[in-house]
C-alpha cells in the first residue's frame, strides 16, 4: 500500500484513479454511518461525507504505519479499542436524551356495564 501510495504522489493521473478506487469504500463507511445515526438525536447534526472520509483515512494510515512497525499487535489493539468505543457510542445513542420521560401506556378506559 505505501508503495501504490508514493506513486500516486507523483503521478496525478494515477492519483485520481487511485482516489476512485477508494470511493467504494468511502460509500461502505457513509452508509454505515447513516444507518447507526440515522434513529439517534445526532441525525442530520454530523458531516457524514467528512466522517466517512475521516474514518476511511484513519483505515488507511493505520494500514501504513502497521507495515513499518515490528509489533503486530499494536493494529489489532486499536482495532480492538475501536470496536468497543463503537459499542459504547452505540449504547449512548440508543440511550433516551437526559431528562427524557420515557412514554407510557394511555390508562385504560373503563368498559360501560353489560346491559
Amino acid at each position: 500500500l505505501s508503495q501504490v501510495m508514493a506513486g500516486a504522489a507523483s503521478d496525478q493521473s494515477f492519483a485520481k484513479d487511485l482516489a476512485e478506487s477508494f470511493d467504494p469504500w468511502i460509500d461502505t463507511v457513509s452508509r454505515a454511518l447513516q444507518r447507526t445515526l440515522a434513529s439517534s438525536t445526532l441525525d442530520g447534526a454530523l458531516p457524514i461525507n467528512d466522517l466517512s472520509y475521516a474514518v476511511s483515512a484513519l483505515f488507511v494510515g493505520v494500514e501504513l504505519l502497521g507495515q513499518v512497525h515490528a509489533d503486530d499487535t499494536r493494529v489489532d489493539r486499536l482495532f480492538g479499542a475501536l470496536g468497543s468505543l463503537a459499542q459504547l457510542v452505540g449504547s449512548v445513542l440508543a440511550a433516551p436524551p437526559q431528562g427524557a420521560v420515557p412514554p407510557t401506556s394511555p390508562p385504560a378506559t373503563p368498559h360501560p356495564p353489560a346491559a
